[in-house]
């Protein structure tokens, strides 16, 4: 998965005006924290039922987390859906439970979707900094996992992931995961993502990023793309195995601009997977797109954080090769002035 990168040039790290780069050196450390939190006054009124519904609800960084979970745990016993929109499909139960995740605590898809939950009476946990659903508890008694602030709410991953998880062991949706979280904090092999990451921004710089995995390591490539949306500010795309082999591998023939495919591969993708991944790198690098290839081994949890990790470097290194700020989102923001207050 290494490879060698140039010396990244100090002066671009001037471009890091909030220093975003804090949050990625902590990755590990937030990690610990929040799998290392006490939950279990959270959950004790929290009842598990046959074929519960679980419902993960959240937007943007938010949402991402419980996408990974989706890709991570094994959901046989319940069903398991993540929701990034105004509304809950279908008719919520008094026996169904809603993970609430805005991490401002004020994004207005949530305050939608909490009127829903408390109307239809399920049960519910609330994931956030603050903001209007930290004030609307006290007359709700909703159990309340505050997140720490001053986080970009991308950056505050590791919190929302693993907080999350420890909900869900308390609760007991899934099994005690110690030995996974473990091998991910021994395995986190910083600085050879580091060196990997500044090779690749480099070969990234000019060129439109398109992020492909197997279906099951979707949501890490589309971690990918949103993370450089956001911290680089410019366009990518993510698409996942066997599907974009029936329609998205056509279009590279009459390519309208300069495009690097990232793959991301691992040891658990089946024979056939693996055959129809190195068929379609060839046939991209035939119609002259570049391909580079990550392929990582593991248990699960440890291939989702790496190549997480591995992701969040590379689109810091791609901000400042072109001379941008990682951490201010000022389009989004404005977006968000524009809309108004939320009703």
């Amino acid at each position: 998965m290494v490879e060698e990168g140039e010396i990244f040039p100090d002066d671009f790290f001037k471009y890091d005006t909030k220093k975003y780069k804090r949050f990625i050196d902590r990755f590990s450390e937030d990690i610990r924290k929040a799998y290392s939190q006490d939950v279990r006054n959270l959950v004790q009124n929290i009842k598990k039922k046959p074929g519960m519904r679980v419902v993960y609800c959240g937007m943007g960084g938010s949402a991402i987390a419980g996408l990974l979970l989706q890709s991570y745990i094994d959901s046989s016993e319940f069903h398991f859906e993540v929701v990034n929109d105004y509304d809950i499909p279908g008719k919520l139960t008094s026996d169904d439970l809603v993970i609430l995740n805005s991490y401002s605590g004020n994004t207005e898809e949530m305050m939608s979707c909490y009127k829903t939950v408390r109307r239809e009476g399920s049960q519910l946990i609330i994931v956030a900094s603050g903001g209007k659903l930290e004030d609307s508890i006290v007359a709700g008694r909703i159990p309340f996992l505050k997140l720490p602030k001053d986080y970009q709410p991308r950056a505050a991953l590791p919190f929302m992931f693993f907080t999350v998880l420890r909900l869900f062991e308390e609760i007991g949706l899934v099994s005690p995961k110690n030995e996974d979280v473990k091998n991910v904090l021994d395995h986190l092999h910083r600085q050879s993502l580091d060196n990997f990451a500044i090779g690749l921004s480099e070969k990234l710089h000019g060129k439109i990023p398109i992020i492909y995995s197997s279906k099951r390591l979707f949501s890490v490539a589309y971690r990918w793309k949103t993370q450089i949306n956001e911290n680089a500010k410019t366009v990518s795309f993510a698409n996942y195995f066997p599907e974009l082999d029936h329609n998205e591998v056509i279009g590279f023939m009459n390519k309208n601009g300069l495009y690097h495919v990232v793959m991301l591969t691992s040891d658990d993708d089946s024979t056939r997977m693996r055959k129809r991944m190195t068929i379609s790198k060839e046939l991209l690098q035939e119609n002259d797109v570049d391909v580079t290839e990550l392929h990582v081994k593991g248990n699960r949890l440890v291939k989702i954080f790496n190549l997480i990790l591995a992701g969040d470097l590379t689109s810091y290194y791609l901000a400042l090769r072109y001379r941008t700020d990682p951490e201010p989102v000022n389009i989004i923001e404005q977006l968000k002035r524009k809309m108004g207050p939320y009703i």
